[in-house]
């Protein structure tokens, strides 16, 4: 039986990515053993991680910069996972003297580069004719704004987002805009043979 909506543009890109990033945040919540955990941080890349793997999927031999993005998104989280299983985790005493010295990732710069610069790129992309682009670009803030909005409406009990687990999304959306603007430099000509990056639309650069 054929179900439409697992393969609608708005559940690819907002509806998947988003309740996987709240999946991911609650489980290792709760298996990490709460918020005083760094593990915690890491469901939203992890979310986003599992919705790709659905859509668009792990091409191989990645081609194309729009199927390389998310092999650069899965090396990142596994990249990211490393450091922190080999960072030397503190002391009680010693993660609350460092907590004191040195303050969190502010909330203004997460919500920058995790939603309001992905849905710019969102925008970007569907003024320029790629649809392809937005959808992946709208994947980021979706998996990211649960985890986002549970970290600042409860801190003392939410999800600890330090700055190695929002490391492979903010990587993400480097390599989206490099993407968004080296595709969007080299379409403003036709491609050779008809081969686009994009299969839902050819660019209008």
């Amino acid at each position: 039986m054929s179900w439409p909506l697992l393969h609608h543009p708005a559940f690819q890109s907002l509806l998947l990515p988003a309740l996987l990033g709240a999946l991911c945040t609650l489980a290792l919540h709760r298996v990490a053993g709460g918020a005083g955990r760094p593990w915690s941080g890491f469901g939203a890349a992890s979310g986003l991680v599992l919705a790709l793997l659905w859509w668009p999927g792990l091409d191989w031999p990645a081609g194309t910069l729009v199927q390389k993005w998310p092999w650069a998104v899965v090396l990142a989280l596994l990249a990211a996972l490393v450091l922190q299983a080999l960072r030397r985790a503190p002391g009680p005493a010693r993660a609350s003297a460092r907590g004191a010295r040195r303050p969190a990732l502010p909330w203004g710069l997460r919500m920058v580069v995790l939603v309001v610069v992905p849905l710019g790129l969102a925008a970007w992309a569907v003024a320029g004719g790629s649809m392809l682009l937005a959808q992946l670009a709208l994947m980021v803030p979706a998996s990211a704004g649960v985890p986002l909005l549970w970290a600042w409406a409860r801190p003392g009990s939410g999800p600890r987002l330090t700055l190695i687990a929002l490391l492979p999304l903010g990587l993400a959306v480097l390599a989206l805009l490099l993407m968004t603007t080296v595709l969007g430099s080299t379409a403003a000509g036709p491609a050779p043979d008809g081969a686009t990056d994009d299969p839902y639309y050819t660019p209008r650069w």
